[in-house]
């Protein structure tokens, strides 16, 4: 969920700045490009009216070289410039608008899906939804889920939501007993065997046994 979303991001800065440009800054300064990637992801989950996403000083410098032009004027003759996309104060703006569209395609697909399973005979009566990882936090996915499901089913996000794997991960290791039942849509099969057929087995393979 929350990579497909990183992505769209960085096929906006793509769009923008072209993509030889952002091939060679990420090739020439994987530190700053990190930097850029974790601010994204992390304020992707606030619910700012605004998302600034910090631009460095190498991204700068070699926007100019390669360009010949700044980055202000190369997301001002975009397309995303036009949809709330702005640069100023060494930071990438983008408007809450612009948040929703990265975000749309990747929450339409996780709502049909949730609606695929509630289709299933088995889960028909299903009365409660907890959103649990970091992409959970996203403001934006948490409404679209409850606008879509509510009030016929209760959606909660429990603190620290981004920690629940893990967390849950070490008090399995700790407390082996403390979750008790498990749901797998499919298993690890030990043995099998096959109805007899005397046409395509013969008789020193056939082993009978009783239940």
């Amino acid at each position: 969920g929350g990579t497909k979303v990183d992505e769209n991001f960085y096929k906006l800065l793509d769009d923008i700045f072209g993509q030889d440009f952002m091939e060679q800054y990420r090739r020439e300064y994987p530190s700053e490009w990190l930097k850029m990637r974790a601010s994204f992801d992390f304020k992707k989950r606030t619910s700012a009216p605004v998302v600034n996403v910090p631009i460095d000083y190498n991204f700068n410098n070699s926007h100019k070289t390669m360009k010949k032009s700044n980055i202000n004027q190369s997301v001002q003759s975009s397309e995303w410039g036009k949809r709330g996309v702005s640069f100023s104060n060494g930071f990438l703006k983008l408007t809450k608008e612009v948040m929703e569209k990265l975000f749309a395609p990747v929450v339409a697909k996780i709502v049909q899906h949730l609606e695929n399973l509630l289709a299933i005979e088995s889960l028909i009566n299903i009365e409660y939804f907890f959103l649990v990882g970091g992409f959970s936090e996203s403001p934006i996915l948490q409404k679209a889920i409850k606008e879509r499901f509510s009030p016929q089913i209760c959606v909660l996000v429990p603190e620290e939501a981004s920690l629940a794997v893990m967390k849950g991960a070490v008090m399995f290791g700790h407390r082996p007993f403390s979750i008790t039942e498990r749901i797998s849509p499919k298993t690890f099969g030990i043995q099998c065997s096959c109805e007899y057929d005397a046409k395509k087995t013969q008789w020193w393979g056939l082993a009978v046994g009783w239940d």
